[in-house]
């Protein structure tokens, strides 16, 4: 006797189990589901709304800049444990009935349609970003190497240092005598970060931009290797990836001092200079972020490091920094072509334009160079950054 019972319990074990986490498994496509396929009808539903409803308050939570940055991670954090205790909650045995299955793919149906349907309204609000460039460092970063000498650190300390600072190592060294023909980007996502080097009798891979290689590691078409030359070795930092505000321009209008975000088609500087250098503008899609400097009526003037708006100092947090030359600000400069070229020269914001200036104004490629950003450009403000986990906050 006891040995036919402990043989049914082994035997009916691993399908008990099995069960179980049938019931985790269609929670994570359905929140909630695993404890209606056990019964609990009510639960179920309890935690699918909830659960839904808190992803959307935090969504809202993280646009709201008067919020501070410690609180939106908490309720982040908040969430995502709410979302564990239902995964723990939905680990029940239970039935999985044909008009349950027809169920749940009805459901999962609704609520991708639903998801899809709230994001396209999401979008019209709001908009996650990659900072393109490195006009606005040390504000808001752009992907910068360290080239170094030493190999990368162990294994540990690279997952540890990409989810915290966005860091990637990368070690390209030559094979044989060789010679870079092309760098290619490559797309990733929605950010282009990986370069192809093509040599003539080599490939590599690497986890960084063409213009952060050039820049920082000083790789260019043409440089020759012999084999065990270094390429490329040392640290990337990955860009500021933010959210963009689109909402709140609908309602009131830009505020001087606001890192702005705007559509570069239609500005005629800068298609103009495109075509000189013969670049492609991604479909007349290309997007700037930089500081709005001038409204429409001002009157500006750049005296190195200064910049005055309407005959006094510019005022505000923003361009305090930038006019201090510390904490890696250098001040702003005049341009060597285009406007405020002089520091005895002015120029005035026409209507329904603004003034822009990228507060790493010695490498920013902004108003001074091309003119002011029409109105109908502007598509909203920064308002948060959300990665790296170490950058997170509102910048100013």
């Amino acid at each position: 006797m006891i040995d036919d019972s402990s043989s049914a319990v082994m035997q009916s074990s691993p399908t008990v189990s099995k069960r179980r986490w049938l019931g985790v498994l269609l929670s994570l496509f359905v929140p909630g589901f695993g404890l209606v396929r056990a019964g609990r009808v009510l639960r179920g539903v309890a935690w699918f709304f909830a659960l839904y409803l808190a992803s959307v308050l935090l969504a809202l939570l993280f646009m709201w800049t008067a919020v501070p940055t410690w609180i939106c991670l908490s309720a982040a954090l908040l969430l995502g444990v709410a979302a564990l205790a239902m995964l723990v909650d939905s680990f029940r045995a239970g039935r999985l009935t044909f008009p349950l299955f027809i169920a749940f793919a009805l459901v999962f149906a609704l609520v991708s349609i639903a998801s899809v349907i709230f994001l396209s309204a999401a979008y019209l609000a709001a908009q996650p970003l990659r900072i393109p460039t490195g006009a606005m460092q040390p504000t808001l970063k752009g992907t910068i190497g360290h080239p170094r000498n030493e190999s990368a650190p162990d294994f540990s300390r690279q997952i540890a240092d990409f989810v915290v600072l966005g860091r990637n190592y990368i070690d390209v060294t030559s094979r044989d005598d060789d010679q870079i023909l092309e760098i290619q980007p490559q797309r990733a996502s929605f950010s282009s970060t990986f370069s192809r080097l093509i040599c003539q009798r080599q490939r590599f891979l690497v986890y960084a931009p063409p213009e952060t290689l050039r820049y920082y590691f000083n790789i260019f078409p043409g440089r020759i290797y012999h084999p065990g030359d270094i390429i490329a070795r040392g640290a990337v930092d990955i860009c500021d990836y933010v959210f963009v505000d689109k909402l709140t321009y609908r309602l009131i209008q830009p505020r001087r001092g606001e890192l702005v975000v705007f559509r570069t088609a239609g500005i005629p500087g800068i298609e103009a200079d495109s075509r000189k250098a013969g670049i492609a503008r991604d479909q007349g899609d290309t997007r700037y972020v930089q500081r709005l400097a001038g409204l429409p009526g001002d009157t500006l003037r750049i005296d190195p490091p200064f910049l005055y708006v309407n005959g006094r100092l510019a005022s505000g947090p923003g361009f305090s920094r930038v006019m201090s030359a510390k904490d890696g600000y250098r001040g702003y400069a005049s341009a060597p072509r285009g406007y405020l070229a002089r520091p005895d020269e002015e120029f005035r914001v026409p209507a329904d334009n603004y003034f822009v200036l990228g507060d790493n104004s010695y490498n920013s490629y902004d108003s001074r160079y091309w003119g002011c950003v029409p109105a109908a450009n502007i598509a909203g403000r920064v308002a948060r950054i959300y990665y790296p986990l170490s950058r997170v906050g509102v910048p100013q």
